[in-house]
Parts: structure tokens; C-alpha cells; sequence
């Protein structure tokens, strides 16, 4: 078992079986968010969207506890720290829309059926990483102090997999997303066949 946390900003705990000897764990190179974000906003990936499962603002999102516990009233944390170190304010965190069914703050996705019931919330990660991949966008969104989010760009997605920037531009955006979300974190795979015998 091998996290790409370890070489990539990104969590992805993944099983690799093999019949090459002497895999250990890569070793951590302290990769987290910020260094993976393009340094312009791309306008085309802010999320602007009024309808209730796609909301972009903090006027919008606030109220969800599970942004509670990760800003505090003054929008500043010294638990979530994407951007700086220490106790200082926050610059971006990744986070996911999910939908849940909660009943006085306690979830009950695991009793029963809660069809029609669940609302998007915005969850919020508390470290330097993002969330696996997928080829859903809203798995994995850039969340800043003010509140607003967007999606990553396929640009990041590459960085996220250790791929090599623009390796994907030839085809569409959508299929840019998909391969990456259903590909290999290469900088894994290397340090996987760096063991075999030559």
C-alpha cells in the first residue's frame, strides 16, 4: 500500500502488487497544495452556479458545520494552512461537495435509505492535500479564505498525478479530467520499477 501524499499533493492510498523485490514507501517530499496551483486563477474553472448543490459563495456555504470546525468566525485557522505555515491565515484548502442526510448534526447515510433527502455540503480537508482524483470534479475543489471555491485545471489534475504539464492537452478538457482521474500517479510507478533487475 502506497499514498501518492508521499510524492504528490495529492491523498491517494492505493494497493500495488507486484512480483518486484524490495519496495519500500517513497520518500516523502513534502509536496502540498499550493505547490501545485497554477499562479493565475483560471476564470473559466470558478464555480459561479446559484442552484442549491452547486453554491460558490461563503454567504451560501457558511452555515454548514463542517466549515465550522475548520474556519473559525474570522475566517482564519491555525489548523488548516494550505498556502503558509504556522498559526497565519489560510490562503487556499481543498474540499468536495458530498451529499448528506444529517439529523441534528449527526449523519445518517448508514441507516437506510436517504434518498431525497441528502443536501451538498462542502467538506473541507484539515492538511496540505486534496482528495483522490476522480473523473468527478466536484470530488476535488480549491477553497479559499472568502469561501469561494472552483475546480482544479486540468493543469493541476496533471501536477496532482506527477504527469508531465500539458502531457494531456491534446484532447478535450472532459477527457483531460477522466484519463487523469482514472490514471496512475507516475512519480509511484517510477519508484515501484526502480527495483527491478537490469
Amino acid at each position: 500500500m502506497i499514498n501518492s501524499a508521499l510524492v504528490s499533493a495529492q491523498n491517494r492510498v492505493r494497493y500495488y502488487w507486484t512480483n518486484i523485490p524490495g519496495i519500500e514507501q517513497p520518500e516523502q517530499r513534502g509536496i502540498v497544495l499550493r505547490d501545485i496551483l497554477e499562479t493565475e486563477e483560471e476564470e473559466d474553472y470558478i464555480e459561479t452556479h446559484d442552484t442549491p448543490k452547486q453554491v460558490g459563495t461563503a454567504v451560501d456555504i457558511k452555515g454548514h458545520d463542517i466549515l465550522k470546525r475548520v474556519y473559525s468566525e474570522g475566517g482564519k485557522s491555525p489548523t488548516v494552512n494550505a498556502c503558509t505555515g504556522g498559526n497565519r491565515e489560510p490562503k487556499v484548502v481543498c474540499g468536495a461537495w458530498r451529499g448528506r442526510y444529517k439529523i441534528d448534526g449527526v449523519r445518517q447515510d448508514g441507516k437506510g435509505s436517504v434518498a431525497g433527502k441528502t443536501k451538498q455540503m462542502l467538506e473541507l480537508r484539515k492538511d496540505d492535500k486534496t482528495n483522490t482524483l476522480t473523473t468527478v470534479q466536484k470530488d476535488n475543489v480549491v477553497v479559499d479564505q472568502e469561501m469561494r471555491w472552483r475546480k482544479l485545471t486540468p493543469l493541476e489534475c496533471e501536477r496532482l498525478q506527477t504527469v508531465a504539464d500539458n502531457y494531456t492537452a491534446g484532447v478535450s478538457d472532459t477527457q483531460r479530467y477522466k484519463m487523469l482521474g482514472n490514471g496512475w500517479t507516475i512519480d509511484v510507478i517510477s519508484h515501484i520499477l526502480r527495483n527491478m533487475e537490469e
